[in-house]
């Protein structure tokens, strides 16, 4: 198939759906999308392998996305391996990588890790630009 459409179709689903779970066929249209390397597709196939449980395979995945450049799995990689206790250095690694690329979660993630006063305030002003109103009350 073509893994846009696959990606589109799933997500008219699940607005469809109920919101509290991933329905079974938009769970199939991210896991082919997902095979053929489509990194949103990768991403929607990861959350839906966390929703159902599989944490190592929704965690490989998720890699996946985010080592294609797919920013909300950067942010999400860098979330999941802070919550496993992973070094400060890997999961800034991954959100400098989505705050690289606009994602505003992912610059009050790393104001919020961030040693130096002065490099956080910059990572809060940048969000704050971008409309972060956590970042405009942190700041």
């Amino acid at each position: 198939g073509w893994a846009d459409a696959q990606v589109e179709l799933a997500n008219l689903m699940c607005k469809e759906s109920d919101g509290c779970s991933i329905p079974a066929e938009a769970r199939l249209l991210y896991g082919q999308a997902a095979e053929q390397g489509h990194p949103a597709g990768q991403h929607f196939f990861a959350l839906a392998l966390f929703s159902a449980g599989d944490n190592t395979n929704g965690q490989r995945v998720l890699r996946q996305a985010a080592e294609h450049g797919w920013a909300d799995s950067q942010f999400e990689l860098g979330c999941r391996l802070q919550k496993d206790g992973a070094t400060a250095s890997e999961c800034a690694k991954w959100f400098e990588l989505a705050a690289a690329k606009g994602n505003v979660a992912a610059m009050n993630q790393l104001a919020a890790i961030e040693s130096d006063d002065g490099a956080a305030r910059d990572w809060l002003m940048e969000a704050a630009k971008r409309g972060s109103v956590e970042a405009m009350n942190s700041l």
